[in-house]
């Protein structure tokens, strides 16, 4: 859709001088195809990753990103301090990071 829209631009504007190369334009849609991909990929990892967390990780998880509540509204209803709650979501980012990196390299393996 992207490149559609370049090279209508590009048609309706022949007279101006164009200083994008077509072949440079098929490079950045090569590039942007790959990294959609990617993201897909990234995305469907991490929605396998959150599955796998222990119940009251996935809570934390969805309370603060899910409800979009704030940190000191999470504590207070866990009855927990703010700086452990903080310590906890840190913990479950870098296991869902671990296990992201982990479910990626397993599917670049199968390929």
């Amino acid at each position: 859709m992207a490149k559609l829209k370049v090279l209508e631009f590009f048609k309706r504007n022949e007279r101006r001088q164009v200083l994008l190369d077509p072949q440079v334009l098929e490079t950045v849609v090569v590039e942007w195809r790959d990294e959609e991909s990617s993201g897909l990929q990234r995305r469907d990892a991490l929605k396998a990753c959150l599955e796998k967390l222990r119940a009251g990780d996935r809570k934390l998880i969805d309370s603060r990103y899910t409800a979009d509540q704030p940190v000191e509204t999470i504590a207070t209803q866990l009855g927990r301090p703010v700086s452990s709650v903080y310590r906890s979501l840190e913990r479950v980012r870098m296991n869902l990071l671990e296990c992201i990196a982990r479910t990626l390299r397993a599917e670049e393996r199968g390929k």
